[in-house]
């Protein structure tokens, strides 16, 4: 794994939910039928780079 790879799982570890593993907007929600699972933009705009 490459440095850039690494960083950039660690940039987006905190948003996968707990339970299900599901990467979302809301990853601390207990009920997983109130996850909102994360778009391409979204995501993009997360790490600062044009989808």
């Amino acid at each position: 794994m490459t440095i850039q790879l690494a960083g950039l799982l660690y940039a987006i570890l905190p948003y996968f939910h707990y339970k299900t593993f599901l990467l979302c907007t809301n990853p601390n929600e207990e009920d997983d039928k109130a996850l909102d699972p994360m778009s391409e933009s979204e995501l993009a705009e997360l790490l600062g780079i044009d989808r």
